[in-house]
């Protein structure tokens, strides 16, 4: 019986095809027993719209112009995954405390408007959106004049890795916003110092760390970090380590400029303190920083201009509804084209660099195991000079390196999905009529 329901035939009323209904078609809802394409449907609601401003343009600008925005605006609202190049800015983020911080909100709006001017952070919408205000939204039935449907029908994504990666960024994004303002009212010193210090257990050992922070035991920063008289009695450097390395890790994921020369002097003293390392092998943490360094330079003098170059070209093949894009004319800054189709957020950017070093060490345990495993099943044994806990160390910056190239091969082949389903949608309206 399901079976057959599943199988159902439906005949579209506009172009009178008759196939099996799936996600392409619409039901009427307002009782008439009609089915309709979503194809037929969208370009019936561009018509309907489009007959209701008949005489609303100017005739010197022509009407090739209004048409034109309202076929922006169509797609916007059909867009399913249209907050892909969306962003919600600081001061939004301020707005959406509760009321008894209205006061307190008001009153910081500037100053954190220009502490994000400073940090690199963009205080508004970035890109030209297109706001989905259609004087008809919802079409009438033919028959009985009420609307078709309850919702807007929106347009069908054909890839659920799409639509799953989707979801996962709206989640993330919810998550990270209500997450940082629950530890705006909290100390943010305290919880920052041992947001950095967690993290950079996650990576290095116990011994490795006593060189890197100049203390006998890491536990008693522990202890220090409870109270602002104890982080104000931990030596300078130290504090600059333990504090800098969630912003390094922020200024690695993000493109925000001031933290992106932050980088660059906290690698510098992070360098000079892996060189007091004595351990079993002694020049095994210098290497490591020195070959992350390297690699850091290499992607961004070659792999970033690269990728932002293919980003460019994806972008201007696709010219995408909520921006006007042209082969000669260039309307974002170089280093943004990859932000177009698939915004990374600030709240992007908190949560992946936060999770990173926990992620990098947990994919560097397995692949640590299975370099364990591979020595007891080959003959050819393989004997690092390190400790254990060295050679763990290695695997789990080689961790977080797989991670970053594997989010980037991923941010790339969802950029291409996006670019495919934006050109569906785009191309539902080439066809009508000027």
């Amino acid at each position: 019986m399901f079976a057959g329901l599943r199988k159902r035939k439906g005949l579209c009323w506009i172009c009178l095809e008759e196939s099996t209904l799936n996600r392409s078609w619409t039901r009427h809802e307002c009782g008439c027993k009609l089915d309709i394409h979503k194809d037929c449907y969208f370009k019936w609601l561009f018509d309907l719209n489009k007959s209701s401003q008949q005489g609303k343009w100017a005739p010197d600008c022509g009407f090739e112009p209004f048409q034109d925005e309202l076929k922006r605006k169509i797609c916007n609202a059909i867009d399913c995954h249209r907050d892909f190049q969306k962003t919600i800015p600081p001061t939004e983020m301020i707005g959406s405390l509760p009321l008894f911080w209205e006061f307190w909100a008001g009153t910081a709006d500037m100053s954190v408007i220009l502490i994000g001017n400073i940090l690199g952070f963009d205080s508004f919408v970035r890109y030209p959106y297109v706001q989905a205000e259609l004087p008809i939204e919802i079409a009438p039935c033919p028959q009985c004049k009420k609307p078709i449907v309850a919702k807007p029908v929106k347009f069908t994504s054909t890839s659920w890795v799409l639509s799953l990666a989707y979801r996962l960024k709206k989640i993330i994004s919810g998550a990270t916003m209500l997450t940082v303002l629950a530890f705006s009212t909290l100390n943010i010193g305290k919880w920052t110092f041992k947001l950095g210090l967690w993290q950079l257990r996650c990576l290095f050992p116990e011994k490795v760390l006593r060189t890197l922070l100049d203390v006998s035991t890491t536990k008693a920063l522990d202890v220090y970090g409870e109270t602002m008289h104890g982080r104000m009695s931990v030596p300078n450097v130290t504090q600059f380590l333990v504090f800098g390395f969630p912003l390094y890790l922020i200024a690695l994921r993000g493109s925000f400029p001031a933290l992106k020369k932050l980088q660059w002097i906290y690698s510098l003293v992070f360098t000079v303190r892996a060189g007091h390392y004595a351990g079993k092998s002694p020049n095994i943490v210098s290497n490591i920083v020195s070959a992350a360094n390297l690699l850091v330079l290499f992607h961004s003098t070659i792999v970033s201009p690269t990728l932002t170059r293919l980003y460019e070209l994806m972008v201007k093949s696709v010219r995408p509804y909520f921006c006007v894009t042209s082969d000669y004319m260039d309307i974002f800054p170089s280093d943004e084209y990859a932000n177009v189709i698939v915004e990374t957020s600030w709240s992007d950017v908190i949560f992946e660099s936060t999770l990173w070093p926990l992620v990098g060490g947990l994919l560097g345990g397995k692949l640590f195991d299975a370099f364990v495993w591979l020595q007891d099943k080959l003959s050819y044994q393989c004997t690092p000079s390190g400790s254990p806990n060295e050679v763990r160390m290695v695997f789990n910056v080689l961790g977080c390196g797989i991670l970053s190239v594997a989010r980037q091969t991923f941010n790339l082949y969802l950029t291409y999905l996006r670019i495919q389903e934006l050109k569906q949608i785009q191309e539902t309206f080439e066809e009508c009529p000027q």
